[in-house]
């Protein structure tokens, strides 16, 4: 709920929508709501490839749930938070405090990064749209394709965000490096 936005229909509707999509977001959020967010995002990447670029760890889906919770723990207050896209998300996040100037800039950085390989994957027209390539041809391809220099270096950039994004959404999740499954 914290992305959705009217597509279709009346104004008059799409705003009566959205007000009542902002008063359920607004209800008190339980004591566990960190612990359970964090276990729905273990959850969803027990069932991908190793190199997901969106499910795996320290995907972009680590950043979506950052975020979402951040949104839900923060919208009572500052419903502005409450915005559809992840990037404007974070932005409206760092201007109520939510995000230090740091974090939201590394959010950022590291969110429109990983978003941009997963974009040259969807350009090379594989079917597996989300997960870095194994065979070093077409990971040369996908290095070529978003002017990086070569394939090993795009995997080790992946791979150091990854592990960025991964132990900084522990950080803001307050989990405990061991008890992470990562």
């Amino acid at each position: 709920l914290c992305k959705a936005r009217p597509v279709t229909g009346s104004e008059s509707l799409g705003e009566k929508v959205l007000k009542l999509v902002h008063e359920i977001l607004a209800l008190p959020c339980p004591d566990t709501l960190r612990e359970e967010i964090w276990r729905m995002r273990l959850t969803m990447q027990h069932d991908c490839q190793p190199g997901n670029l969106k499910r795996g760890p320290g995907g972009t889906v680590d950043i979506e749930f950052v975020v979402q919770m951040l949104q839900l723990e923060n919208c009572r207050q500052h419903p502005e938070v409450l915005q559809p896209g992840t990037l404007n998300a974070i932005e409206a996040l760092s201007r109520v405090g939510a995000l230090d100037a740091d974090e939201a800039h590394f959010f950022s950085q590291q969110y429109q990064f990983l978003r941009s390989v997963e974009s040259g994957l969807r350009l090379m027209n594989t079917t597996a749209r989300h997960d870095l390539p194994d065979d070093q041809v077409q990971l040369q391809r996908l290095a070529y394709l978003l002017n990086e220099p070569g394939g090993t270096e795009l995997a080790e950039a992946v791979g150091d965000a990854r592990k960025q994004v991964r132990s900084k959404s522990e950080l803001l999740f307050k989990i405990a490096s061991g008890d992470s499954e990562a």
